[in-house]
């Protein structure tokens, strides 16, 4: 949907967008939700058109670079049908279940005895119910295609527990135990690895600089005194350089 609405609004300069999904986030929004270092060391998944040129494409690259983000590249094909999968149908079962309980004569008594779990499975049930539409909607031929593969393993859920069947439930909670377990692992290698990169190399000792006398008062007249430094800048320029350069981007 993002695409046709770029092609359809420039035209022959279409060349000039490329789409860009920052994966960073969190369920509250508004300006009060604002992060300093949203970006950093989150991934940016780039899903470049056939008529974006290298250069372009690794201008917006190095633009989320700056911001602190990783780098990848899908296409809109492949972006849309991996996001269906691991984050448009957890948000659309996040809602359905709230909104199932919420429904419910007893809702007061269930949410007065929901604790951990339950939060942490809805937390996302939490974001823009306006922006989750559009992108529901925006997406949908995926969506549908994540959630009839999702229908049908709660089918088989259901003949299990109907069935009794405590050995295929366990293999089935287990598998998905194991594959989480993995996921994380290599979420925490990866932070790691981010963190020993991001480290900078200590600068040597300085011996400790001898006071200085000033004068002062009658009542501290001839006592040392450290004198205040100036503070350190970063990112000044010696001589002429070039100004800031602002891109537009508009993720996806």
């Amino acid at each position: 949907d993002v695409v046709l609405a770029a092609r359809a609004a420039l035209g022959a300069k279409i060349a000039q967008f490329v789409p860009g999904h920052p994966i960073a986030g969190r369920e509250q929004n508004g300006p009060e939700a604002a992060l300093a270092a949203l970006y950093q060391g989150k991934k940016v998944v780039l899903t470049a058109l056939p008529e974006n040129t290298p250069d372009s494409v690794e201008r917006v690259a190095d633009a989320w670079r700056q911001c602190g983000a990783l780098i990848h590249h899908l296409s809109p094909a492949q972006h849309d049908a991996v996001f269906a999968a691991v984050s448009h149908l957890p948000h659309l079962l996040a809602y359905a279940l709230v909104g199932d309980i919420a429904a419910r004569d007893n809702a007061a008594l269930l949410f007065e005895y929901a604790a951990s779990g339950f939060r942490d499975f809805t937390r996302i049930a939490g974001s823009s119910p306006e922006m989750w539409r559009d992108i529901s909607l925006a997406n949908r031929n995926a969506l549908l295609a994540e959630l009839d593969a999702y229908t049908a393993q709660l089918g088989s859920l259901r003949t299990m527990l109907m069935n009794a069947d405590g050995a295929a439930l366990e293999q089935i909670y287990t598998r998905a135990q194991s594959a989480r377990q993995a996921w994380i692992s290599s979420i925490e290698a990866a932070e790691q690895m981010r963190a020993q990169e991001a480290v900078p190399m200590a600068a040597p000792p300085q011996p400790p600089s001898a006071p200085r006398v000033q004068p002062g008062s009658m009542g501290d007249f001839g006592r040392a005194t450290e004198q205040p430094q100036e503070p350190a800048t970063f990112g000044s320029m010696v001589g002429p350089g070039p100004g800031p350069e602002v891109l537009g981007i508009r993720p996806t």
